[in-house]
């Protein structure tokens, strides 16, 4: 992870955050009790469980792209100074 990109850092967590995603509804959805220990999901129903697990994807998406978007411009706003004193 010690890449110069600044943008990977923040994909590579998206990746991970998203399979944890995948493995919670799994957990809901076979009705793992071992995937959901110590967690909220076993005191909510399985719909309300589904819902906030669908609620947490779409928010984790848009996080995401304000994260990469926020990380760019600052990458542009570093390399811009330099540019003009050349």
């Amino acid at each position: 992870m010690s890449s110069e990109n600044p943008l990977e850092p923040i994909w590579e967590s998206y990746q991970a955050i998203c399979d944890c995603i995948k493995v919670a509804q799994r957990g809901i959805t076979e009705k793992d009790a071992r995937l959901l220990n110590r967690t909220n999901f076993l005191t909510n129903s399985k719909e309300q469980s589904i819902k906030q697990v669908k609620k947490s994807r779409t928010d984790v998406n848009d996080y995401v792209i304000l994260s990469l978007w926020a990380a760019f411009e600052r990458v542009l706003l570093t390399l811009r100074p330099k540019k003009l004193m050349r």
